[in-house]
C-alpha cells in the first residue's frame, strides 16, 4: 500500500490509502461539462468543455508528470461525458486500495457511468452506494458496457488499485 501524507483543501493529513471527496468544481460547471479531471493525490478537480481544459484548470501550466489511472464515461462504448482520474504514478501490482472516492457526484458521474477503462497498471472496483458501501464489482480493468453485468448507471463510489 502506498503511504502519502496529505494536507490540502481542508483535508486532514492521512497515512495509507487516499480518501477523497473533492468539491472544487461548481455544480453548474459539472452539469454542463463534457469532461472532468481529478488529481488523485490532492483531490483538486475541474470540469470543462474538453479534458485538456479541465486538466489545465487542475494542473495549471506546470505540466507535472501525471498518469491517467481511471476514466469513466457516461455512455457505453467509451462515449459521452468523461471523468479522468490522474495520479503522480501508476498503481502497484497488488490489490491494495491506493485511492478511493466516496462520492462520484463531484464529477457528475454518480449513477451515470456506462463504461470504464483503467491505465498504468490500475484496476477499479465500483460500489453502488456512496462511501464504498453496498454491492460492488470485482476488480475491473476495462468494460465498454457496464450494463452487460448489471452496472450501467449504478456506480456511486470507487476504489483504485
Amino acid at each position: 500500500m502506498r503511504t502519502i501524507g496529505l494536507l490540502a483543501l481542508g483535508l486532514a493529513a492521512v497515512a495509507g490509502p487516499i480518501a477523497l471527496t473533492p468539491g472544487v468544481a461548481s455544480a453548474a460547471e459539472t452539469a454542463s461539462a463534457k469532461a472532468c479531471v481529478v488529481n488523485a493525490e490532492t483531490g483538486a478537480s475541474a470540469c470543462a468543455a474538453t479534458e485538456a481544459e479541465a486538466y489545465d484548470q487542475v494542473y495549471g501550466s506546470s505540466r507535472a508528470a501525471t498518469y491517467p489511472l481511471v476514466k469513466l464515461w457516461d455512455g457505453t462504448g467509451y462515449t459521452g461525458a468523461v471523468a479522468t482520474i490522474y495520479g503522480g504514478r501508476g498503481c502497484t501490482t497488488s490489490y491494495d486500495t491506493e485511492f478511493y472516492f466516496r462520492n462520484l457526484a463531484f464529477v457528475n458521474m454518480n449513477n451515470r457511468a456506462g463504461s470504464v477503462n483503467t491505465y498504468n497498471n490500475c484496476d477499479v472496483r465500483l460500489f453502488d452506494n456512496t462511501g464504498m458501501r453496498g454491492s460492488r464489482t470485482t476488480w475491473i480493468n476495462y468494460a465498454g458496457n457496464l450494463g452487460a453485468f448489471g452496472w450501467s448507471n449504478r456506480a456511486s463510489s470507487l476504489r483504485i488499485s
